[in-house]
């Protein structure tokens, strides 16, 4: 029988051993940011609590992402297929440098991304494609609405005009 205390030491044997699990193909990467970034990535890793190198590392994962989603389909494509073919050498490189010679996994991250973003591109231009017949009729509503508000308003404008009334101009040379 285990307690709540003995269950809590496990759940710490766990997060451990995915944190060496995960951390096993992390490699170092250098770069230099302007003072502004760092101090905000400090200020932002104590509110949250976190190191600053965590913080810096997730914020560039997310980045190098959203660039991705940028790129090209044709490129992206044969770009995350080179990224996935670099990505083993360089884990196999990183999991020695941590103490495991024998590492050796398939790399399909990239290519895995690049899939699921394809997917959502084709989603999003799927639901537009369904609202443009919806779109255009909606249009062309909107112009003879607006044909035949200008018809009304001219029509408006002409039966609601005052006539115009000149007074006489004074004689400069009145008395």
């Amino acid at each position: 029988m285990t307690n709540r205390a003995q269950d809590l030491i496990k759940s710490y044997y766990d997060e451990e051993a995915l944190r060496k699990e995960s951390e096993l193909t992390f490699s170092d990467f250098s770069v230099r940011l302007n003072t502004s970034d760092i101090a905000m990535l400090e200020v932002i890793a104590k509110r949250f609590g976190k190191s600053s190198d965590r913080i810096a590392s997730e914020a560039v994962s997310a980045a190098i992402f959203s660039m991705v989603e940028a790129i090209n389909t044709s490129e992206r494509k044969q770009m995350s297929k080179e990224a996935d073919e670099l990505n083993e050498s360089l884990s196999k490189k990183a999991a020695r440098a941590n103490g495991n010679s024998d590492f050796d996994e398939k790399s399909v991250t990239w290519v895995m991304n690049d899939r699921a973003i394809t997917r959502d591109e084709n989603k999003r231009k799927k639901e537009v494609e369904e609202k443009q017949p919806e779109v255009a009729p909606a249009i062309e509503t909107a112009e003879t609405t607006s044909e035949e508000t200008v018809a009304v308003e001219a029509d408006q404008s002409e039966s609601q005009q005052e006539p115009s009334y000149s007074a006489p101009a004074e004689s400069a040379y009145a008395s």
